[in-house]
């Protein structure tokens, strides 16, 4: 659940406010062992690809290859 949501507001930081996270915990409860997974993966593939280009983006500012 908790990469699910963090795939949310990492689309949409506007989103990270407790109101809403409340409210898609109780939406999120109700999917299916699977449906959690495959939202999950989505939200460690989406902040694995922002880590990788913040470290792109250092090491290109720093000259490291």
């Amino acid at each position: 659940i908790l990469n699910a949501l963090l795939e949310e507001v990492l689309d949409d930081p506007k989103l990270n406010s407790e109101d809403y996270l409340e409210k898609k915990v109780l939406e999120l409860k109700d999917l299916s062992e699977k449906e959690l997974q495959k939202l999950g993966e989505k939200g460690k593939e989406k902040k694995e690809g922002i880590e990788r280009e913040i470290l792109g983006e250092i090491n290109k500012k720093y000259g490291v290859e």
